[in-house]
């Protein structure tokens, strides 16, 4: 599950690594390599992305977040009773919001495994990274009631004759650390950039009217 920008390159990899030994579906585009590897892509109708889902000779599917709701659709979900063996959620800070319907399409589908990716660092909400990381590992941060009790200091606020509760600040921030330590793998920039494409530089010229 990844962006939509990157759904191809998610193919590029999977063929860079395992070549045709895998059959790689990219949801909603039908990718096609010619015998010098350049590729083409054809993007295809609601029918034939379903045909997609249910094609049982696939070890791999790419999709982006917003196409994960084809999983609840009844033209689909029957074929995808089984649990999948392995969900990476690539840029998994897509799914910070617990109340999101991407988020819930993704809570929802069960996997034997779960990895979540992401290149952009984490904001500071403890709502958001407990969203995120009760994904990757169901449990990991207790229930919510207890997550909130224990690190939230929060005080009510009263506006437009109506009170709420607002979140200040919080607490034994320390204690998430240490449980996460052994959850989340961490790389320096240096670490990743020979993996990284090399940056383009490109000057526009801008002519301004009167």
């Amino acid at each position: 599950v990844c962006p939509k920008a990157v759904m191809i390159h998610w193919f590029k990899e999977a063929r860079k690594f395992y070549g045709d030994s895998l059959h790689v579906q990219v949801i909603g585009s039908d990718v096609l390599v010619d015998i010098k590897d350049n590729i083409k892509v054809v993007k295809l109708n609601r029918a034939e992305r379903f045909n997609q889902w249910r094609d049982s000779k696939s070890n791999v599917f790419v999709v982006n977040y917003d196409l994960l709701k084809d999983l609840y659709e009844p033209e689909v979900k029957p074929f995808w009773t089984d649990m999948p063996f392995m969900i990476i959620a690539d840029e998994v800070t897509r799914i910070k919001t617990f109340n999101a319907q991407r988020t819930k399409n993704l809570r929802n589908l069960p996997a034997k495994y779960r990895i979540g990716l992401s290149g952009r660092p984490m904001e500071n909400r403890l709502e958001e990274l407990f969203t995120i990381m009760d994904w990757v590992w169901p449990g990991c941060l207790g229930n919510w009631d207890r997550f909130r009790e224990r690190h939230f200091i929060e005080k009510e606020v009263t506006y437009a004759g109506k009170t709420f509760t607002q979140v200040v600040s919080y607490k034994d921030v320390d204690k998430i650390k240490e449980r996460l330590n052994w959850i989340m793998i961490k790389y320096p920039k240096w670490a990743v950039l020979p993996e990284l494409p090399p940056i383009t530089h490109e000057d526009y010229e801008v002519f301004l009217t009167d």
